[in-house]
């Protein structure tokens, strides 16, 4: 039987946290009027949050005691046809 060390809730003098995932963003804003197809919408105040399961985790980490570090693989897309 495997033991383990008591939860305790002292913080290490130094957290490194890397996260690793993909990374999305959503864009949230308000439009005068529902776009046609094919009509570009001019946005009113945009907010772009994160996304994915990276952007997700890192964006909550940030917000805590230690240092957070994101890795990602960025690479273009192929084009279909």
């Amino acid at each position: 039987m495997r033991r383990f060390a008591p939860y305790t809730s002292r913080m290490p003098d130094h957290l490194r946290i890397a996260v690793i995932g993909h990374v999305e963003h959503i864009t949230l804003a308000r439009v005068p009027k529902l776009p046609a197809p094919g009509e570009i919408a001019h946005l009113d105040a945009p907010i772009v949050l994160p996304g994915g399961g990276g952007g997700i985790a890192f964006w909550q980490l940030q917000h805590g005691p230690g240092e957070v570090h994101l890795f990602h693989g960025a690479r273009q897309r192929r084009r279909r046809g």
